[in-house]
């Protein structure tokens, strides 16, 4: 008489078979519905250069950014500031200046 097994252990030993690799990565891309990019009026730029411009390497702040078609919410201290090369890198992330849309600092 063969040894009836739980239907969790059972299905256990068929995931290294999966015959469609990828394919529920696949499902879950499918379902996923991108953000749109928000454009900023000229007054929300202004504002958003006024506090890049008072940011200071060691400053604990908190970025909305724009990263695979949908926003971010990262919070860390700030890296670097490069003015020249237009991005904001806090904790070890590098943030385009065009691919920022919030910045709060501690205190705000």
């Amino acid at each position: 008489m063969k040894e009836l097994r739980e239907p969790e252990s059972r299905a256990v030993q068929f995931f290294a078979f999966e015959s469609l690799r990828g394919y529920s990565e696949m499902i879950e891309e499918s379902q996923f519905v991108p953000d749109e990019r928000i454009d900023l009026t000229e007054e929300e730029l202004e504002k958003l250069s006024v506090k890049l411009s008072k940011l200071r390497k060691g400053m604990r702040v908190t970025v909305t950014y724009y990263l695979k078609n949908q926003y971010t919410l990262f919070t860390d201290t700030v890296s670097a500031v490069d003015e020249i090369e237009h991005f904001l890198k806090v904790g070890k992330i590098k943030i385009l200046f065009s691919d920022l849309l919030k910045i709060k600092m501690e205190g705000d």
